[in-house]
Parts: C-alpha cells; structure tokens; sequence
C-alpha cells in the first residue's frame, strides 16, 4: 500500500483528513481518545472489505474511500512514531533493513 505522507499533499487535505481522523476517534470510542494502531487497522480493512464488494451507492463509497484514506494516513503515522522510537535506540539513529533483520 502507498504511504501517504504530509509534504505529498496540500495544507487543506492533510487538514480535512485530520479532521476526519477526529470523526474516527468519535466513532470508535467514546473512551478512549485516539484509536489504537489495531483498532484502526481492522477499520480499514473492514472498509476495504466492503469498497472491495462493490455494491454500495456512490456516496456511501466516497464517504468509505475518505474515510479509509483517514485510516491509512493514520496508520502510517502510528508506524512512522514506532520507527522514530526504535531510531532513538539505534546508534547513530539509524534502522537495520528489514531483510538484514533476524530474530535472536
């Protein structure tokens, strides 16, 4: 899946979907402020389950697509905050390629 990342879009979209990402946080829980990484993942794959479908009218589609794209943006922000912790343990903050990577 292509990462979304704020220097790629303009100020006004990152901002809507932002303010979508609070719509979600609504729906989600009323506990709980922000969604975990978890909670938002199965989201969006549940909304991709049902654009997958196909047979939703088209304004339910838009608002699942905006919706999913919110999801996804925010699941790579969560990843990008979990690899600049891992960064602040590294020497030198640098990352081992995934393929160099093995379990101890």
């Amino acid at each position: 899946m292509a990462t979304l990342k704020k220097s790629e879009v303009s100020t006004a979209a990152w901002e809507n979907c932002e303010g979508r990402l609070g719509e979600l946080r609504a729906e989600m829980s009323q506990t709980q402020s922000e969604p975990t990484y978890e909670e938002a993942f199965a989201r969006l794959e549940e909304i991709l389950a049902a654009l997958e479908n196909g047979d939703l009218p088209l304004e339910e589609t838009l608002s699942l697509y905006e919706l999913g794209a919110t999801l996804a943006a925010y699941c790579t922000r969560k990843l990008d905050e979990a690899e600049l912790r891992v960064r602040q343990w590294q020497p030198n903050d640098e990352t081992v390629p995934l393929e160099e990577w093995q379990e101890s």
